[in-house]
């Protein structure tokens, strides 16, 4: 059919009445595109397993598609730490993203290929926990300490992880591991001693058992850099490698340096005891109540016999009401045991500074490892002596 052209003239001004209305027409398309939307389903495809799955399928042999796959995902995984480790390196203790920094750490440790590495991630780790321990021990508060009874159960397992690597890197590294175990651990429980020691003014018992829980885990600590320092010194000796004279002296100085703080503590300990025969001596001679303080440790006695003794941490001294001649007996007994002990320590002291002198390196470590073991009986031993004197005043040992 051909239209004259007269007749399309005529329909161009009929347009407006041919065309539809521009609202309706709107107005109708998003009604039925929404009905369109409501009956069916947008097909979404899976990243991994459309685009990186099914490239392992395309190319990868079917014998290795499994490891390629867990490869890829491995690497998926590591990108996203890496990003974590980015954000997370400078953050504090307080910090959420310091559990991040932790994670992937371990997770350094964990993919690390050889003993050597794997000693290198411990470390760091160690120096984390190091770095954890610090910030609590300059804070304040109950939630504070807690939080330093979990950094320094940190520094016990990092510890325990470096003692690992001695025993599994090379024999000429093994020394240099144990000495930077010990430049970390000398400070880290010094920071820690000094934190305990603040808190002496403390009386919540909950504050109390924390500080408790703290010196044991640092004397746990004190005690494994000790045997790590013994095992790596072993492990030389064993395969005939002799020391560096600066490491040689490096080993020499940690060792007198534990001999001097051991012996200290012993004095302390000495002191201690002669001050609690002396109070008991009194209070049975005089029947009267007296007190006396030494080292900042105070001890009252009564006319009953009993006696309250507070020393690093501990609630407000009161007098005890109840302590029995059989208790008496105990705590004499103890003192025995205590000045056994000191005795010992003392000589196993001058006994371990020879033998650093004559150059018996491992037979010194051995010896002050003695002087370690021996030191800590002492220490619980006064602890319980605290015990049996005191109600309620509750102790957690009297030396750093």
């Amino acid at each position: 059919m051909v239209f004259s052209p007269e007749q399309l003239k005529d329909l161009k001004k009929r347009e407006s009445q041919l065309n539809p209305d521009s609202v309706w027409v709107k107005k109708n398309r998003e009604y039925l595109l929404s009905q369109i939307r409501n009956t069916t389903t947008e097909e979404t495809k899976p990243f991994l397993q459309y685009d990186v799955f099914q490239w392992v399928h395309m190319f990868v042999p079917k014998m290795v598609r499994s490891v390629a796959v867990k490869a890829l995902v491995f690497i998926l995984v590591l990108s996203t730490t890496l990003g974590g480790w980015a954000a997370s390196a400078s953050a504090s203790p307080d910090s959420p993203l310091w559990q991040v920094k932790r994670a992937t750490q371990k997770l350094d440790e964990a993919t690390s290929m050889n003993p050597e590495s794997k000693a290198d991630a411990r470390k760091r780790i160690l120096a984390t926990s190091a770095d954890e321990v610090k910030h609590f021990a300059q804070k304040k508060g109950k939630d504070s300490v807690q939080k330093l009874v979990k950094a320094s159960d940190h520094l016990k397992t990092s510890v325990e992880s470096v003692q690992k690597s001695i025993e599994e890197v090379k024999t000429e590294n093994a020394v240099n591991l144990a000495l930077d175990l010990s430049k970390v651990t000398t400070e880290a429980s010094k920071t820690l001693k000094d934190a305990i020691g603040e808190l002496h003014s403390e009386t919540d018992q909950e504050v109390i058992d924390a500080a408790k829980e703290v010196l044991i885990t640092t004397k746990e600590v004190d005690g494994k850099t000790l045997d790590a320092m013994v095992s790596a010194v072993k492990k030389q000796d064993k395969e005939g490698l002799e020391m560096t004279e600066e490491k040689e002296t490096e080993v020499k100085n940690v060792i007198k340096e534990k001999i001097a703080e051991l012996s200290a503590v012993n004095v302390e300990a000495g002191v201690v005891t002669q001050q609690v025969k002396n109070a008991v001596t009194e209070n049975q001679a005089n029947n009267v109540t007296s007190t006396i303080t030494v080292e900042g440790i105070s001890v009252t006695t009564t006319p009953i016999g009993s006696s309250t003794i507070s020393g690093t941490i501990t609630s407000t001294p009161q007098i005890a009401e109840n302590v029995n001649a059989e208790q008496v007996i105990q705590i004499e007994q103890a003192i025995q045991v205590v000045d056994q002990n000191t005795k010992e320590i003392t000589e196993t002291g001058v006994k371990a500074e020879a033998l650093v002198e004559s150059n018996q390196i491992l037979e010194a470590l051995v010896a002050t490892k003695e002087m370690t073991e021996k030191s800590a009986v002492t220490e619980a031993v006064i602890v319980e002596i605290k015990q049996s004197m005191s109600t309620p005043a509750v102790s957690i040992g009297t030396t750093q």
